[in-house]
Protein backbone atom coordinates (compact mmCIF):
# COMPACT_ATOMS: atom_id res chain seq x y z
CA UNK A 1 0.00 0.00 0.00
CA UNK A 2 1.41 3.37 -1.03
CA UNK A 3 1.93 6.01 1.62
CA UNK A 4 -0.35 9.05 1.35
CA UNK A 5 1.69 12.24 1.12
CA UNK A 6 1.07 15.07 3.58
CA UNK A 7 -0.12 17.28 0.70
CA UNK A 8 -2.61 14.65 -0.53
CA UNK A 9 -3.85 14.05 2.99
CA UNK A 10 -4.40 17.80 3.49
CA UNK A 11 -6.39 17.99 0.25
CA UNK A 12 -8.48 14.99 1.29
CA UNK A 13 -9.14 16.51 4.71
CA UNK A 14 -10.19 19.83 3.17
CA UNK A 15 -12.53 18.02 0.78
CA UNK A 16 -14.12 16.01 3.62
CA UNK A 17 -14.57 19.18 5.67
CA UNK A 18 -16.17 20.95 2.70
CA UNK A 19 -18.63 18.08 2.16
CA UNK A 20 -19.42 18.00 5.88
CA UNK A 21 -19.98 21.77 5.92
CA UNK A 22 -22.40 21.59 2.99
CA UNK A 23 -24.27 18.69 4.61
CA UNK A 24 -24.49 20.59 7.90
CA UNK A 25 -25.75 23.67 6.07
CA UNK A 26 -28.57 21.75 4.38
CA UNK A 27 -29.52 20.12 7.67
CA UNK A 28 -29.76 23.61 9.17
CA UNK A 29 -31.87 24.82 6.22
CA UNK A 30 -34.25 21.87 6.56
CA UNK A 31 -34.44 22.39 10.33
CA UNK A 32 -35.24 26.09 9.84
CA UNK A 33 -37.92 25.26 7.27
CA UNK A 34 -39.53 22.74 9.64
CA UNK A 35 -39.39 25.31 12.46
CA UNK A 36 -40.97 27.97 10.22
CA UNK A 37 -43.77 25.59 9.23
CA UNK A 38 -44.32 24.78 12.91
CA UNK A 39 -44.50 28.49 13.79
CA UNK A 40 -47.03 29.13 11.02
CA UNK A 41 -49.13 26.17 12.18
CA UNK A 42 -49.13 27.50 15.76
CA UNK A 43 -50.22 30.95 14.56
CA UNK A 44 -52.98 29.41 12.43
CA UNK A 45 -54.20 27.35 15.38
CA UNK A 46 -54.21 30.44 17.62
CA UNK A 47 -56.18 32.40 15.04
CA UNK A 48 -58.82 29.66 14.82
CA UNK A 49 -59.06 29.70 18.62
CA UNK A 50 -59.67 33.46 18.65
CA UNK A 51 -62.32 33.18 15.93
CA UNK A 52 -64.07 30.43 17.91
CA UNK A 53 -63.95 32.62 21.03
CA UNK A 54 -65.51 35.52 19.11
CA UNK A 55 -68.28 33.23 17.87
CA UNK A 56 -69.06 32.12 21.44
CA UNK A 57 -69.15 35.73 22.64
CA UNK A 58 -71.54 36.67 19.83
CA UNK A 59 -73.85 33.79 20.78
CA UNK A 60 -73.76 34.92 24.42
CA UNK A 61 -74.56 38.48 23.33
CA UNK A 62 -77.76 37.30 21.63
CA UNK A 63 -78.97 35.86 24.94
CA UNK A 64 -77.64 38.61 27.21
CA UNK A 65 -79.64 41.31 28.88
CA UNK A 66 -79.03 44.42 30.98
CA UNK A 67 -75.48 45.32 32.03
CA UNK A 68 -74.05 42.13 30.59
CA UNK A 69 -74.53 43.36 27.00
CA UNK A 70 -72.00 46.24 26.95
CA UNK A 71 -69.41 44.01 28.65
CA UNK A 72 -69.80 41.37 25.95
CA UNK A 73 -69.65 44.02 23.20
CA UNK A 74 -66.35 45.25 24.66
CA UNK A 75 -64.97 41.70 24.84
CA UNK A 76 -65.94 41.11 21.20
CA UNK A 77 -64.11 44.30 20.14
CA UNK A 78 -61.00 43.27 22.04
CA UNK A 79 -61.13 39.79 20.51
CA UNK A 80 -61.51 41.29 17.02
CA UNK A 81 -58.39 43.39 17.64
CA UNK A 82 -56.49 40.23 18.66
CA UNK A 83 -57.78 38.47 15.53
CA UNK A 84 -56.44 41.29 13.32
CA UNK A 85 -53.04 41.08 15.00
CA UNK A 86 -52.96 37.28 14.70
CA UNK A 87 -54.00 37.45 11.03
CA UNK A 88 -51.22 39.96 10.30
CA UNK A 89 -48.65 37.65 11.94
CA UNK A 90 -49.95 34.66 9.98
CA UNK A 91 -49.86 36.61 6.72
CA UNK A 92 -46.24 37.50 7.40
CA UNK A 93 -45.46 33.87 8.20
CA UNK A 94 -47.22 32.18 5.27
CA UNK A 95 -47.59 35.02 2.79
CA UNK A 96 -50.66 36.13 0.87
CA UNK A 97 -51.31 34.82 -2.65
CA UNK A 98 -52.44 37.73 -4.80
CA UNK A 99 -53.77 37.57 -8.35
CA UNK A 100 -54.09 39.87 -11.36
CA UNK A 101 -55.25 39.68 -14.96
CA UNK A 102 -52.63 41.50 -17.01
CA UNK A 103 -52.23 41.70 -20.79
CA UNK A 104 -54.48 38.68 -21.25
CA UNK A 105 -52.67 36.55 -18.66
CA UNK A 106 -53.65 35.38 -15.18
CA UNK A 107 -50.76 36.30 -12.88
CA UNK A 108 -49.91 35.39 -9.28
CA UNK A 109 -47.49 36.58 -6.62
CA UNK A 110 -46.78 35.62 -3.02
CA UNK A 111 -46.71 38.76 -0.87
CA UNK A 112 -45.40 39.07 2.67
CA UNK A 113 -46.78 42.20 4.37
CA UNK A 114 -44.60 44.13 6.83
CA UNK A 115 -44.73 43.27 10.51
CA UNK A 116 -46.04 46.71 11.49
CA UNK A 117 -48.92 47.45 9.12
CA UNK A 118 -50.86 49.32 11.83
CA UNK A 119 -48.27 52.09 12.14
CA UNK A 120 -48.01 55.19 9.90
CA UNK A 121 -44.47 54.11 8.98
CA UNK A 122 -43.70 53.75 5.27
CA UNK A 123 -42.17 50.43 4.30
CA UNK A 124 -39.42 49.33 1.91
CA UNK A 125 -40.65 47.14 -0.95
CA UNK A 126 -38.66 44.25 -2.46
CA UNK A 127 -39.58 42.41 -5.66
CA UNK A 128 -37.72 39.06 -5.77
CA UNK A 129 -37.80 37.12 -9.07
CA UNK A 130 -37.16 33.37 -9.24
CA UNK A 131 -34.87 31.69 -11.78
CA UNK A 132 -36.14 30.02 -14.95
CA UNK A 133 -37.94 26.85 -13.92
CA UNK A 134 -38.58 28.16 -10.40
CA UNK A 135 -41.70 29.12 -8.48
CA UNK A 136 -42.69 31.92 -6.14
CA UNK A 137 -42.92 29.43 -3.24
CA UNK A 138 -39.40 28.13 -3.79
CA UNK A 139 -38.06 31.67 -4.12
CA UNK A 140 -39.69 32.65 -0.81
CA UNK A 141 -38.02 29.65 0.88
CA UNK A 142 -34.60 30.07 -0.71
CA UNK A 143 -34.31 33.86 -0.52
CA UNK A 144 -36.15 34.53 2.75
CA UNK A 145 -36.13 38.34 2.50
CA UNK A 146 -39.29 38.43 4.64
CA UNK A 147 -37.26 37.03 7.54
CA UNK A 148 -34.16 39.15 6.96
CA UNK A 149 -36.03 42.48 6.73
CA UNK A 150 -39.29 42.26 8.76
CA UNK A 151 -40.19 45.92 8.16
CA UNK A 152 -40.20 45.42 4.39
CA UNK A 153 -43.00 44.39 2.06
CA UNK A 154 -41.68 41.44 0.04
CA UNK A 155 -43.23 40.24 -3.22
CA UNK A 156 -42.28 36.97 -4.93
CA UNK A 157 -43.94 37.03 -8.39
CA UNK A 158 -44.72 33.85 -10.32
CA UNK A 159 -43.39 33.60 -13.86
CA UNK A 160 -45.10 32.12 -16.90
CA UNK A 161 -43.84 29.37 -19.19
CA UNK A 162 -41.08 31.00 -21.22
CA UNK A 163 -38.79 29.85 -24.02
CA UNK A 164 -35.04 30.14 -23.46
CA UNK A 165 -31.92 28.79 -25.19
CA UNK A 166 -31.80 26.02 -22.60
CA UNK A 167 -35.57 25.46 -22.72
CA UNK A 168 -36.67 25.98 -26.35
CA UNK A 169 -40.05 24.35 -25.71
CA UNK A 170 -40.85 26.78 -22.91
CA UNK A 171 -41.62 24.18 -20.26
CA UNK A 172 -40.17 26.21 -17.39
CA UNK A 173 -41.56 29.28 -15.68
CA UNK A 174 -39.55 32.46 -16.24
CA UNK A 175 -39.37 36.07 -17.37
CA UNK A 176 -38.94 38.11 -20.52
CA UNK A 177 -35.30 38.87 -21.28
CA UNK A 178 -35.49 41.81 -23.68
CA UNK A 179 -37.73 44.81 -24.18
CA UNK A 180 -40.61 43.73 -26.43
CA UNK A 181 -40.40 39.99 -25.64
CA UNK A 182 -43.82 38.34 -25.19
CA UNK A 183 -45.59 41.68 -25.55
CA UNK A 184 -43.76 43.02 -22.47
CA UNK A 185 -46.10 40.92 -20.35
CA UNK A 186 -43.72 40.89 -17.37
CA UNK A 187 -43.02 44.62 -17.40
CA UNK A 188 -46.80 45.15 -17.42
CA UNK A 189 -47.11 42.63 -14.58
CA UNK A 190 -44.58 44.62 -12.54
CA UNK A 191 -46.57 47.82 -13.16
CA UNK A 192 -49.81 46.16 -12.02
CA UNK A 193 -48.25 44.70 -8.87
CA UNK A 194 -46.59 47.97 -7.90
CA UNK A 195 -49.85 49.89 -8.36
CA UNK A 196 -51.82 47.50 -6.13
CA UNK A 197 -49.18 47.22 -3.43
CA UNK A 198 -49.10 51.01 -3.27
CA UNK A 199 -52.88 51.01 -2.76
CA UNK A 200 -52.84 48.40 0.00
CA UNK A 201 -49.71 49.40 1.94
CA UNK A 202 -47.71 52.48 2.88
CA UNK A 203 -44.78 52.08 0.47
CA UNK A 204 -41.60 54.09 0.93
CA UNK A 205 -41.18 55.43 -2.61
CA UNK A 206 -37.46 55.96 -2.02
CA UNK A 207 -36.93 52.29 -1.09
CA UNK A 208 -38.30 50.09 -3.89
CA UNK A 209 -35.86 47.31 -4.84
CA UNK A 210 -35.59 44.49 -7.33
CA UNK A 211 -33.53 41.33 -7.01
CA UNK A 212 -33.46 37.88 -8.55
CA UNK A 213 -31.50 34.82 -9.51
CA UNK A 214 -30.37 33.89 -13.03
CA UNK A 215 -33.29 34.66 -15.39
CA UNK A 216 -34.82 36.61 -12.47
CA UNK A 217 -31.68 38.75 -12.36
CA UNK A 218 -31.89 39.29 -16.10
CA UNK A 219 -35.39 40.65 -15.58
CA UNK A 220 -34.19 42.83 -12.68
CA UNK A 221 -31.66 44.37 -15.05
CA UNK A 222 -34.44 44.93 -17.59
CA UNK A 223 -36.44 46.68 -14.87
CA UNK A 224 -33.43 48.87 -14.11
CA UNK A 225 -33.26 49.86 -17.78
CA UNK A 226 -37.01 50.34 -18.32
CA UNK A 227 -38.40 51.20 -14.86
CA UNK A 228 -35.33 52.68 -13.23
CA UNK A 229 -37.24 55.78 -12.12
CA UNK A 230 -39.18 53.53 -9.69
CA UNK A 231 -36.17 51.74 -8.18
CA UNK A 232 -33.63 52.48 -5.44
CA UNK A 233 -31.17 49.62 -6.02
CA UNK A 234 -30.71 46.28 -7.77
CA UNK A 235 -29.58 42.97 -6.26
CA UNK A 236 -28.21 40.75 -9.03
CA UNK A 237 -27.28 37.09 -8.51
CA UNK A 238 -25.88 35.16 -11.48
CA UNK A 239 -27.22 37.36 -14.24
CA UNK A 240 -26.16 40.03 -16.73
CA UNK A 241 -27.50 43.11 -18.46
CA UNK A 242 -28.68 42.16 -21.96
CA UNK A 243 -26.73 43.56 -24.93
CA UNK A 244 -29.79 45.37 -26.25
CA UNK A 245 -30.07 47.33 -22.98
CA UNK A 246 -26.40 48.16 -22.47
CA UNK A 247 -26.45 51.24 -24.69
CA UNK A 248 -29.80 52.55 -23.46
CA UNK A 249 -29.95 55.69 -21.28
CA UNK A 250 -30.32 54.22 -17.78
CA UNK A 251 -30.75 56.06 -14.49
CA UNK A 252 -27.92 55.68 -11.96
CA UNK A 253 -28.94 53.16 -9.31
CA UNK A 254 -26.89 51.31 -6.68
CA UNK A 255 -26.05 47.75 -7.75
CA UNK A 256 -24.77 44.68 -5.94
CA UNK A 257 -23.76 41.83 -8.25
CA UNK A 258 -22.92 38.32 -7.01
CA UNK A 259 -21.78 35.58 -9.39
CA UNK A 260 -19.68 32.42 -9.50
CA UNK A 261 -16.49 32.11 -11.51
CA UNK A 262 -17.76 28.78 -12.87
CA UNK A 263 -21.32 29.93 -13.54
CA UNK A 264 -21.65 32.69 -16.11
CA UNK A 265 -19.34 33.85 -18.87
CA UNK A 266 -16.86 36.10 -16.99
CA UNK A 267 -16.71 38.39 -20.01
CA UNK A 268 -20.46 39.04 -19.89
CA UNK A 269 -20.35 39.68 -16.14
CA UNK A 270 -17.41 42.08 -16.48
CA UNK A 271 -19.15 43.89 -19.34
CA UNK A 272 -22.20 44.36 -17.13
CA UNK A 273 -20.06 45.68 -14.25
CA UNK A 274 -18.21 48.02 -16.62
CA UNK A 275 -21.47 49.41 -18.03
CA UNK A 276 -23.04 49.71 -14.58
CA UNK A 277 -20.00 51.64 -13.36
CA UNK A 278 -20.31 54.02 -16.31
CA UNK A 279 -24.04 54.55 -15.66
CA UNK A 280 -23.45 55.14 -11.94
CA UNK A 281 -20.39 57.34 -12.51
CA UNK A 282 -18.48 55.01 -10.20
CA UNK A 283 -14.76 55.39 -9.60
CA UNK A 284 -11.89 52.90 -9.62
CA UNK A 285 -12.51 49.70 -7.72
CA UNK A 286 -11.31 49.09 -4.21
CA UNK A 287 -11.38 46.00 -1.99
CA UNK A 288 -14.35 45.40 0.33
CA UNK A 289 -15.21 42.93 3.08
CA UNK A 290 -15.95 39.33 2.10
CA UNK A 291 -19.48 38.33 3.21
CA UNK A 292 -19.78 36.03 6.19
CA UNK A 293 -20.42 32.45 5.07
CA UNK A 294 -18.93 32.97 1.61
CA UNK A 295 -16.45 30.29 0.49
CA UNK A 296 -12.69 30.71 0.51
CA UNK A 297 -11.23 32.64 -2.43
CA UNK A 298 -14.33 34.84 -2.72
CA UNK A 299 -13.44 38.32 -3.99
CA UNK A 300 -15.20 41.59 -3.21
CA UNK A 301 -14.70 44.84 -5.12
CA UNK A 302 -16.48 48.15 -4.59
CA UNK A 303 -16.72 50.86 -7.22
CA UNK A 304 -17.67 53.93 -5.12
CA UNK A 305 -19.79 56.76 -6.47
CA UNK A 306 -20.18 60.36 -5.34
CA UNK A 307 -23.90 59.98 -6.16
CA UNK A 308 -24.20 57.15 -3.61
CA UNK A 309 -24.90 54.76 -6.47
CA UNK A 310 -21.93 52.41 -6.07
CA UNK A 311 -21.38 49.11 -7.82
CA UNK A 312 -20.44 46.22 -5.54
CA UNK A 313 -19.13 43.06 -7.21
CA UNK A 314 -18.76 39.79 -5.30
CA UNK A 315 -17.25 36.84 -7.14
CA UNK A 316 -17.14 33.40 -5.54
CA UNK A 317 -15.30 30.31 -6.86
CA UNK A 318 -18.43 28.17 -7.32
CA UNK A 319 -20.98 27.80 -10.11
CA UNK A 320 -24.48 28.93 -11.01
CA UNK A 321 -26.10 28.60 -7.57
CA UNK A 322 -28.04 30.66 -5.05
CA UNK A 323 -26.31 30.48 -1.66
CA UNK A 324 -27.65 31.08 1.86
CA UNK A 325 -25.33 34.07 2.53
CA UNK A 326 -26.38 36.03 -0.57
CA UNK A 327 -29.82 37.36 0.54
CA UNK A 328 -28.37 38.72 3.78
CA UNK A 329 -25.65 40.54 1.84
CA UNK A 330 -28.27 41.98 -0.53
CA UNK A 331 -30.43 43.21 2.35
CA UNK A 332 -27.45 44.92 3.99
CA UNK A 333 -26.72 46.66 0.69
CA UNK A 334 -30.35 47.69 0.16
CA UNK A 335 -30.61 49.17 3.65
CA UNK A 336 -27.75 51.52 2.82
CA UNK A 337 -29.26 52.87 -0.41
CA UNK A 338 -32.31 54.99 -1.11
CA UNK A 339 -33.39 56.27 -4.51
CA UNK A 340 -31.11 59.13 -5.54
Amino acid sequence: MKNISTKSFSRLAIRILAIASVSLFWLMVQSNQVQAQSNCAALESGLKGLEAAKSRLQQSLQKAAGEEKPLLVQQIRETEAEIRQAQAKLDRCKGITMSWHVAGWSRLALLFPPTSVATPQRHPLIFAWHAHGGTMQNAAQDMGFQTLWPEAIVVYPQGLKTETHGDPNGNGYGWQKELGDDGNRDLKFFDAMLAEVRQKYAVDEERIYTTGFSNGTGFSYLLWAERGDKLAAIGAVSGVLSKSEQNQPIKPRALISIAGENGLDPGAVNATIKRASEINEAGPREPCDIPGGAPANTKCHLYPSLKNTPVKQITHPDGHHYFFWEPEEIVKFFKNHKKQ
